[in-house]
């Protein structure tokens, strides 16, 4: 994908209908580092919206809770992800229970 299409692909995936405050609370958690965007949006569900936003969602909770970011314990977290997918059919995982795997594995590494 290049710049401009990435960028697209970003707002589209981080809207969020359901928040009345701020529609794009998670593009500012995507954004938090370039590597989090880029090797979130180059993982094979990343045209699925409600895998993105639970990721994402996840992602705030853990950032909201420690007040740090890991670029490394994020790359492992999509890795377990990846892996957790391939036994289980995580497209029909609702966003919550992909954010609770999310937290809970960036909690627990």
């Amino acid at each position: 994908m290049n710049a401009i299409s990435r960028l697209w692909w970003a707002g589209y995936l981080t809207y969020d209908d359901n928040n009345a405050v701020d529609k794009y609370h998670l593009t500012s958690i995507l954004f938090t580092r370039q590597q989090i965007s880029a090797d979130l949006l180059d993982t094979p569900f990343c045209g699925n919206k409600r895998i993105i936003m639970g990721i994402l969602s996840g992602l705030k909770l853990y950032i909201d809770t420690t007040k740090t970011v890991s670029v490394d314990k994020f790359r492992e977290c999509i890795k377990y992800l990846r892996r957790y997918a391939a036994v289980t059919a995580i497209d029909y995982l609702t966003s919550e229970e992909i954010s609770k795997l999310t937290c809970d594995f960036l909690m627990k590494n």
